[in-house]
């Protein structure tokens, strides 16, 4: 089964299981996902060009039937806005924002994907991911988040047993103090990553001498090095260790 399939029979027990499937409508993992509409499972798709801009041409008609049958396309660009590489990053953050958790079903290193997931981690969302061939480049994305802590699937079930607790029916005191889980995870990562940096330098380190080293859980460790590896501020060496780059 290749990545599409996959993407397609995982949108589709989740959406029987009552989850709506958010994703952008691009072509390949996205279509597959936006799919499940033809089975009358409303999905909401993430553009990144205007409202009236249906991008890619050849989703016409996925895009036409998400609007006719229950789901929805949004956007936060103008009208008339044609997409930009730019404003892709921009679309996963929302993605990301309106999702109890992020799949990566197939990813290379510099796939967007990853943004979508560093975006997640921010905002106190779960990622998941899909291993593949080692050799296969298009996996090597979705590889490094399961190695870096994003958690593996291989069913629709993984996903609603890891999620189903974050599932309530009215979130009372909102917006409460003690309800801000979401900026204290943020601040407890940035802090993270601000001893982690602390630790390191030009000469590999091996990545489980560093996390006791830490002191820090092997949880909060790993998000952080995914994040500081994204923003290209470590590198990656033979023998699971990392450096710093300056």
């Amino acid at each position: 089964m290749n990545g599409r399939n996959f993407a397609n029979k995982l949108a589709l027990d989740l959406s029987e299981a009552g989850f709506v499937i958010v994703s952008g409508l691009a072509r390949g993992i996205d279509t597959a996902a936006n799919s499940v509409i033809y089975k009358n499972h409303p999905t909401i798709a993430v553009t990144a060009s205007g409202i009236d801009v249906v991008y890619p041409k050849e989703n016409f008609d996925l895009y036409k039937k998400i609007t006719e049958n229950g789901g929805l396309v949004i956007t936060e660009l103008p009208f008339a806005t044609k997409p930009k590489p730019q404003y892709f990053p921009q679309r996963n953050r929302i993605i990301s924002g309106l999702s109890l958790g992020v799949a990566v079903i197939e990813a290379s290193k510099r796939s967007g994907s990853l943004i979508t997931a560093d975006f997640a981690l921010n905002q106190g969302r779960e990622v998941f991911a899909v291993s593949g061939f080692p050799l296969d480049s298009r996996c090597s994305g979705s590889n490094y988040l399961i190695k870096n802590g994003a958690k593996l699937i291989e069913s629709a079930d993984d996903i609603i047993e890891s999620v189903r607790f974050s599932l309530s029916p009215q979130q009372k005191n909102l917006f409460d103090v003690e309800h801000c889980a979401v900026n204290q995870k943020q601040e407890k990562l940035q802090q993270a990553k601000s001893v982690i940096v602390d630790h390191i330098n030009s000469v590999p380190v091996d990545i489980d001498e560093l996390i006791l080293a830490s002191g820090l859980s092997t949880n909060i460790a790993l998000m952080a090095l995914l994040e500081l590896e994204l923003e290209n501020r470590i590198e990656r060496s033979p023998g699971n260790k990392i450096s710093l780059i300056f």
